[in-house]
């Protein structure tokens, strides 16, 4: 369900994050990537768990991001975390009521402080949503993708012996 609210001079719209485009899916996969270092850092089953619904996912939320705050983490780091929100951001942003056209990645920062903020205000509790919804479905190495010719297998076969052949004139 989209959300709207006040930003100075009118309204924005988000889009529901389970509605996100194509687009909006891939700049969320990009901005994540740069995070893998960081996610090292945490350990794995606490991700998992977080990545849950309820108060058992809620509370591993909750102590991932006290470990990520107490982790130290580099100056990469930690522009990679403040652009995965400016790309929720654009990723959610569906329409506003103002007359410039909607930003892009490559223009939000030049956004007006107030205005910016209403709209980081607005995506922060969006956020998580936004990354388990841009998340591949297929992420486990062996986990089966439906129909796949592939069966899922995370490595070629160990007697794989197929090669090119030569041909003469």
């Amino acid at each position: 369900m989209s959300k709207t609210f006040d930003v100075p001079g009118g309204t924005a719209t988000f889009r529901d994050p389970e509605d996100l485009t194509e687009r909006g899916r891939r700049l969320m996969l990009t901005a994540i990537m740069p995070l893998q270092s960081i996610a090292s850092k945490i350990p794995e089953r606490l991700v998992r768990l977080a990545a849950g619904k309820g108060p058992e996912a809620e509370a591993a939320q909750a102590e991932v991001e006290r470990l990520a705050n107490a982790t130290s983490i580099t100056r990469q780091e930690a522009a990679a975390s403040l652009e995965v929100r400016d790309a929720a951001i654009i990723a959610l942003l569906q329409s506003w009521t103002l007359e410039d056209p909607l930003p892009t990645i490559d223009n939000l920062l030049d956004l007006g402080g107030p205005l910016l903020r209403a709209l980081e205000s607005a995506a922060e509790p969006f956020v998580q949503d936004v990354l388990k919804a841009a998340r591949p479905t297929n992420f486990e190495p062996g986990e089966k993708v439906a129909d796949s010719p592939f069966g899922g297998s995370s490595r070629s076969g160990s007697g794989s012996t197929a090669r090119a052949r030569r041909t003469r004139k």
